[in-house]
């Protein structure tokens, strides 16, 4: 099986951090994005999903774990652009309100506490 195309970057600042992800979130990503999660306790991480078409099970629980250890750490995650496909994967599985959503990245940088 081929391995689906999947890019992210990170724009990191003293007190936020972008993590912006392309291509299919899925199980042969979830490590590379658990990776980087951990290399940084930025007060804020945005994860900007606005280039993400769908997600599976294990990426949803990556993302469940992410914003867990944020707030175990007290700091903040926040999923910035969200397309239409994964925001109805968050709400059919009744995740949705373990998260802040921001229509976009300005929108979620905002959202500092």
């Amino acid at each position: 099986m081929e391995k689906p195309e999947f890019a992210m970057t990170v724009e990191a600042s003293p007190d936020c951090r972008v993590m912006s992800l392309w291509g299919p979130f899925t199980m042969y990503s979830v490590f590379e994005f658990q990776r980087v999660v951990r290399e940084d306790n930025a007060a804020l991480t945005v994860v900007d999903m606005g280039a993400v078409p769908f997600i599976d099970s294990a990426a949803l629980g990556s993302l469940i774990g992410a914003v867990i250890s944020a707030q175990k750490a007290g700091t903040q995650l926040v999923l910035a652009s969200v397309t239409e496909r994964v925001r109805s994967t968050l709400q059919m599985t009744q995740v949705d309100r373990l998260f802040e959503i921001a229509a976009t990245v300005d929108e979620a940088r905002s959202k500092r506490r």
